[in-house]
């Protein structure tokens, strides 16, 4: 069994700067497990546990999705936690990510169109609006969150970086000594 999601990965510069940034906020002193850089991905679809029988019907389904899509043009722009930044118990901080140009790229019709290749194998669209961020952080316990919520406030507008999400790609989350990894296990390139 794999526990599995779909995702778009990010490039190292900017993972750096939003490793940069959580330094940032890790100075709050908030009990928050912070996501490790190259851990920081955009979830388009979380699977779950997998028989590797499955892993094999994913393929053409995943891959028809993708070829669906333009490579989408990406920005990682403002921070905030669910729930809204308005809380004062949050339980994740985030960084968002919004289309450059939508006319060119379509973020919420890949989400769209996995959830239909899925739901031909069987599962169930999630529920809840799809609302696209790159996790940088669990929030563990309140201590310390209005600073941290403090910390956060002149980030919450700003631009992080611009990517090009060019392939969909199938991860297995696997544990290790050094915590938990998210291996590729499949790469599906956008528009083919």
């Amino acid at each position: 069994m794999a526990r599995t999601f779909v995702a778009l990965a990010l490039p190292a510069k900017l993972r750096q700067r939003l490793s940069e940034e959580a330094d940032r906020l890790r100075l709050a002193g908030a009990a928050v497990s912070w996501t490790r850089p190259e851990n920081y991905h955009v979830t388009i679809r979380f699977l779950g546990e997998l028989p590797d029988e499955d892993l094999l019907v994913l393929d053409a389904l995943l891959r028809g999705a993708a070829v669906a899509c333009q490579p989408l043009p990406l920005t990682a722009c403002g921070l905030g936690t669910f729930p809204d930044t308005g809380s004062d118990s949050p339980r994740v901080v985030w960084c968002g990510i919004s289309e450059q140009d939508p006319s060119r790229g379509d973020l919420q019709g890949l989400r769209n169109g996995v959830q239909e290749a899925l739901r031909g194998q069987g599962c169930r669209a999630e529920k809840g609006a799809f609302d696209p961020h790159i996790t940088l952080g669990r929030v563990r316990s309140p201590l310390n969150a209005a600073s941290l919520l403090e910390r956060m406030g002149p980030a919450v507008r700003r631009a992080f970086g611009t990517f090009v999400a060019r392939d969909l790609i199938l991860y297995e989350t696997v544990r290790t000594k050094q915590g938990v990894a998210y291996e590729p296990l499949q790469r599906f390139p956008l528009g083919g």
